[in-house]
């Protein structure tokens, strides 16, 4: 007798599933019909049904598919795949205030771990300039990245005006540009 597995392989991603199939044959090579209970089994990778279906469960592989009738046996192999996953970033243009500014990172599916870096480091930067941002997916079961460029500058003339002189400063024009409002010899 001889059991053949179909198909004899296959590669899925992380969550996917996979019906696997058995012919049973007899001493003669011909088909045995009914085709009898089998019991299915793996190496690992997931888990497979009494109905051949196998559910990918953890990347690696090849893995070993084993459908047996009694002292008889055939296998197939299957090779599990991290599942792709999206990285969207955000906050990417800030405001120079001394402190580090970091991205926020949102993943789909939601809730993966995202290693960031910046311009090659771990550490979120505080200074003025721009730097480009990379982020990995670090689920073992997912794979992702994103690029993006963090832009940190400074604020804008009028919130600087509106911090550093009164209403009525600014309407007399005491907060323009060629301005000398401490009457110092310098202007804004």
């Amino acid at each position: 007798s001889q059991i053949t597995v179909s198909p004899p392989s296959a590669s899925l991603v992380y969550g996917a599933t996979r019906v696997f199939s058995a012919a049973v044959q007899d001493q003669f090579g011909d088909p045995q019909l009914p085709l009898p209970d089998l019991s299915w089994s793996t190496t690992g990778g997931g888990t497979i049904d009494a109905s051949g279906t196998f559910t990918a469960q953890e990347p690696g592989g090849p893995f070993t598919i084993r459908a047996s009738h009694g002292a008889v046996s055939g296998t197939a192999s299957v090779t599990v795949n991290q599942a792709p996953a999206t990285i969207t970033l955000s906050n990417l243009a800030r405001i120079f205030d001394n402190t580090p500014k970091t991205v926020t990172a949102t993943t789909l599916p939601a809730g993966l771990p995202v290693e960031i870096s910046y311009n090659d480091t771990a550490a979120a930067p505080s200074e003025f300039g721009s730097y480009t941002v990379q982020a990995t997916i670090t689920d073992p079961n997912y794979t992702g990245s994103a690029t993006a460029t963090l832009t940190i500058t400074g604020l804008p003339l009028t919130n600087w005006e509106a911090q550093q002189f009164t209403a009525a400063q600014i309407t007399s024009g005491a907060a323009a540009d060629f301005a000398d409002p401490d009457e110092d010899g310098l202007t804004n």
